[in-house]
């Protein structure tokens, strides 16, 4: 029986059931998904499809690349194609990104998709189904630009655009561990910030052209604030980290902003700091575990 897909608009909006092979052969735009699982160490899962695939047949590509089924969702349909593609299971992703593409694949097909792109970790085993991929590698960031780079041939199209985010995803640390404050935390603003004088205890002091504002302990807040917002709790990303790294602070709190718990952020000259309501921060631990990272 032929897949169908959900056909949609520029804004992914959805317009109607479409037959996978009416997809491809009239070039209707349809909702996709790709994948990319890191081992958090700077490696990227990367798979070579199988030469019986009916387009892009032995071309190295991302993790998985599919579509949702007309009435399926995103993460539904990402699970179903990781068991069915490489044996894969019980992998958090997030999403990092969404791109269109449009391509002419030759022999009448192209390929025309409202790309989802997601973002995960995995260290487990992997089984590739021979139906649908020759072999899958874990590969390093260098090794893919320069063999992109020299022959790009060897590549799907769509994986060739979506390098940045592959890029994005590599430059993700595992080794990130998060520390509770073990006060609670307020935020608030200040007439002057002369009124602030706890300045032996935790605190962040920021002045403007329009406003002094501070975040402090609860207990240290000044009596003649202008306005202040209790009940926070923070956590501290541990160590010294270098300039030159990036997606640090995006990465943590796009995972909290899945689970739809507000955040407020800091960052000083070495670290990170994370604020979250005191009723999340529960949550909050939970989910950041849940995506490998350590919380202590």
């Amino acid at each position: 029986m032929e897949d169908i897909l959900i056909a949609v608009d520029l804004n992914d909006r959805p317009l109607r059931p479409v037959p996978k092979t009416e997809a491809h052969e009239k070039c209707v735009l349809h909702r996709a998904f790709s994948v990319i699982l890191t081992d958090g160490q700077g490696r990227i899962l990367m798979q070579k499809r199988a030469l019986s695939k009916y387009h892009c047949g032995g071309l190295w590509s991302n993790t998985c690349c599919s579509h949702p089924l007309w009435g399926e969702d995103l993460e539904s349909a990402i699970a179903r194609k990781l068991v069915q593609e490489l044996g894969i299971r019980s992998v958090q992703i997030r999403e990092i990104g969404r791109m269109n593409y449009c391509y002419n694949l030759g022999n009448g097909m192209s390929e025309y998709e409202y790309d989802h792109i997601f973002t995960g970790r995995y260290e487990g085993d992997v089984t590739p189904n021979p139906e649908e991929v020759e072999c899958a590698e874990w590969m390093g960031m260098e090794e893919i630009l320069e063999s992109a780079a020299k022959e790009p041939e060897r590549f799907t199209p769509w994986f060739i655009q979506m390098i940045p985010y592959v890029r994005e995803a590599a430059e993700e640390r595992k080794d990130i561990e998060l520390e509770r404050l073990p006060y609670n935390l307020s935020v608030c603003k200040l007439e002057d910030a002369s009124q602030y004088t706890a300045f032996d205890a935790f605190h962040f002091l920021a002045k403007t052209g329009e406003e002094n504002s501070l975040v402090c302990r609860t207990e240290d807040v000044p009596r003649n604030a202008l306005a202040r917002e209790d009940g926070w709790k923070g956590f501290r990303v541990r160590g010294v980290l270098d300039f030159s790294l990036t997606g640090i602070l995006a990465g943590i709190t796009g995972i909290l902003a899945e689970k739809g718990i507000p955040v407020f952020a800091v960052s000083t000259y070495d670290t990170d700091y994370i604020l979250v309501r005191k009723e999340d921060s529960g949550t909050a631990a939970k989910a950041l575990e849940e995506a490998g990272y350590v919380v202590s």
